[in-house]
């Protein structure tokens, strides 16, 4: 696809009639590792729309290319945002988004806070989404998490495993960073 063609996709995020068509071809695109930095861009508006069904996919593609190491302006603030979504598959999508983030050095103390909320939210893969983004950014930062030692020990107990997984997961890289409770 030229630079052109790609424009008119992306422009097509912008029409509400041409939006989930010009979605679908961007979440292929991803999957075989497109790393057009002007998605992120066209994708902050979509983030915002009253229908559940593109924010999600929006969401889900902002994280895609954040795996991708897709070079880019990040919405940190958009994305932390995105943690408080009445969606719960937006804010597990956001969460993982700010986890592959870090890897780029993109994230910071601002998401920590909203992180540790969602430890508690009442979807389980949005707890476990967010334990391993806290785990992801204590690789990176090593400091400010004594907030988040408790809650991450207490879904030690959770009932879902892939939970319990990835909060020893956060706690193995809190500790190998030297965070004490």
């Amino acid at each position: 696809m030229n630079r052109d063609d790609m424009l008119d996709l992306l422009e097509n995020l912008l029409r509400d009639d041409e939006r989930d068509g010009a979605l679908e071809e961007l979440e292929r695109r991803s999957r075989d590792g497109c790393a057009d930095a002007r998605v992120v861009t066209y994708l902050i508006p979509v983030l915002h729309v009253q229908d559940v069904r593109p924010r999600r996919r929006a969401s889900w593609l902002m994280a895609k290319m954040a795996q991708n190491k897709t070079a880019t302006f990040w919405p940190l603030e958009e994305l932390n945002g995105l943690l408080h979504d009445e969606d719960a598959e937006v804010r597990e999508n956001a969460a993982w988004a700010i986890g592959e983030l870090t890897s780029m050095r993109v994230g910071g103390l601002g998401s920590i806070e909203r992180l540790n909320r969602l430890l508690s939210d009442p979807t389980p893969s949005v707890r476990g989404m967010a334990a391993w983004a806290l785990g992801r950014l204590a690789e990176r930062m090593g400091m400010g998490f004594q907030s988040s030692m408790a809650p991450l020990r207490r879904l030690l107990d959770d009932r879902y495993d892939g939970v319990r997984r990835n909060a020893q997961y956060a706690l193995d890289r809190l500790k190998a960073a030297g965070v004490d409770e």
